[in-house]
């Protein structure tokens, strides 16, 4: 898979996710900005090492995508002000499409940076809360270091949970147009 068909595949669900009508814009003002977020979460997916996808299986890569995105339309509302580091979050300490709590440097460095430092941060939830319920593994990312009990992840709730099935239910719902893989 290329990063341009990985891209095509998830810019339908960031605009289904975040309509353009939620910023007052039209499509054509939106569209570029949001294949920008696209191209950088494809990149980003696709340059990973299988052991930094925290998703296996031949699904691994779309499944990562949709998750990055489905993580920036919550916690960003996919807004251009935030992606480009404008408006932090969390009274300061939060920056980027995902909202990490990373040096502002490094996760404003460009789209691809902050991707990839929110990837991280989403495998090591993934790890951190791997006996949890799969739909609560993203909670190390969305709680902080709170929601772990005796060592171990205790269920985030809607948090996580609002964010992986956003992921999971597109993935059901939307295969990979047949004419995106012949482009190729």
């Amino acid at each position: 898979m290329t990063p341009a068909t990985l891209a095509a595949y998830i810019l339908p669900a960031l605009l289904q996710w975040v309509p353009p009508a939620e910023h007052r814009k039209s499509l054509e003002e939106i569209r570029p900005q949001y294949e920008s977020y696209a191209s950088a979460i494809a990149v980003v997916v696709l340059e990973a090492k299988d052991s930094e996808l925290p998703y296996a299986g031949p699904h691994r890569h779309e499944l990562t995508a949709l998750l990055l995105g489905s993580i920036a339309s919550y916690e960003a509302h996919l807004r251009a002000d935030v992606a480009s580091c404008a408006t932090g979050g969390d009274h300061g300490k939060a920056w980027g499409l995902w909202q990490t709590q990373k040096p502002k440097a490094a996760v404003c460095a460009s789209l691809e940076a902050g991707a990839k430092i929110a990837l991280g941060m989403v495998v090591e939830s993934f790890q951190v809360c791997r006996h949890a319920d799969p739909r609560d593994r993203l909670g190390l990312y969305t709680d902080g270091p709170a929601i772990i009990v005796d060592g171990h992840c205790k269920a985030s709730w809607w948090r996580s949970r609002s964010r992986i099935d956003r992921a999971r239910d597109y993935h059901a719902a939307h295969e990979i147009p047949q004419e995106l893989v012949a482009a190729e």
